[in-house]
């Protein structure tokens, strides 16, 4: 009895001192797993079912074309609940944790809702709501990295910000790869018209709620309960503070960063939408073929994090924003090469680069 009494303490102590780990591993490998199949869902829909799964190219650009035009919806809700939630969080005590919470248990609906799909049939404009304005009223994984990335910085020394944070970012590559086993694992062992997929992202983000609302800590400060934080001159004076009170340089550094970080997602998106799709065709790529080239950028993305974290920045001392330049510029040697080669063995190369 005292043994097994010791062992629970042991486990509620790793619970407590990983649990941002523990969550965003939880968390990432269920977007993963959800993402995939979502996609899967849609394009079998699109796609003539004589033509063998995977080499339909017109529903599948059918599929994406759906997909991104109801993401037009989804990002301008999103926009106005992530002005609303960060002046909250803000004026709330600097409240992390609902911002940490909030996508996953939106994420546990919205897999729900994809699961009761596949035995009912609705309507279109019950299908806008449930695939783009409820995952616009959670916002997603920005959401989730806003909370995270906040709370880890406040809560860590200046010397291990960054060691932490790039800890953090080098979870988010693991868990792509564990949520691409379990998918590969899901269509050993589950008939694709099965419907057991959906249960694994749920299972997964049940467990993340239940870890990130026991052990994550609420570091927030003490507040007073008001509701200055929903009138526009609080939403305007919170978005235009960071360019206050600082010196010329500063106000300079801060607003170029704020334009970098508007390109570098919208590079993020371009990469996934096109220049991945891109490479799919070229290549003639399957699902097999195309899973096996993603995992082994994960794992090269993974090794690079780890280097430029612990070797340039905590080793070394490198400035973070020489960091950046240095991996900007190698994301566009990289892209060049995804572009104008037609040999695999360059890409591969180029993701060294990454």
């Amino acid at each position: 009895m005292v043994q097994k009494s010791t062992m629970f303490v042991r486990l509620h102590e790793f619970a407590s001192e990983y649990s941002i780990i523990i969550v965003t591993i939880l968390y990432s490998a269920s977007l993963t797993v959800s993402a995939y199949y979502q996609n899967k869902l849609i394009e079998n829909s699109s796609c003539n079912p004589l033509i063998p799964f995977g080499e339909c190219f017109i529903g599948e650009s059918e599929a994406r074309f759906d997909v991104e035009s109801n993401n037009y919806l989804r990002y301008s809700i999103s926009f106005v609940i992530i002005f609303l939630v960060g002046a909250w969080s803000d004026s709330h005590g600097r409240r992390r944790k609902p911002l940490i919470l909030l996508p996953i248990l939106g994420q546990i609906l919205s897999d729900s809702l994809y699961f009761i799909k596949m035995f009912w049939y609705w309507p279109s404009y019950i299908d806008l709501i449930f695939r783009s304005v409820i995952p616009g009223l959670y916002v997603g994984r920005n959401m989730f990295w806003i909370g995270v990335i906040s709370y880890v910085s406040e809560n860590s020394s200046i010397k291990l910000r960054t060691l932490k944070l790039g800890t953090i970012v080098a979870t988010y590559t693991i868990s792509s790869l564990i949520g691409a086993g379990l998918v590969a694992l899901i269509k050993m062992t589950v008939n694709y018209y099965g419907y057991g997929y959906f249960i694994v992202p749920i299972l997964l983000n049940l467990i993340a709620a239940f870890v990130g609302y026991c052990h994550v800590k609420d570091t927030s400060d003490l507040y007073k309960k008001n509701y200055e934080w929903l009138r526009p001159k609080y939403l305007l004076k919170s978005f235009t503070s960071i360019l206050k009170n600082k010196s010329k340089i500063r106000r300079v550094v801060l607003a170029i960063l704020v334009l970098c970080q508007s390109i570098f997602v919208a590079r993020i998106g371009c990469e996934y939408s096109l220049i991945m799709r891109h490479i799919k065709h070229s290549f003639t790529w399957y699902d097999e073929g195309y899973v096996h080239f993603n995992l082994f950028k994960m794992v090269v993305l993974f090794i690079g994090t780890v280097v430029s974290v612990s070797l340039f920045s905590y080793k070394m001392n490198i400035s973070d924003m020489v960091i950046v330049i240095i991996l900007c510029c190698f994301y566009i040697f990289a892209a060049v090469i995804y572009v104008v080669t037609s040999q695999i063995w360059k890409i591969a190369m180029s993701n060294y680069a990454l």
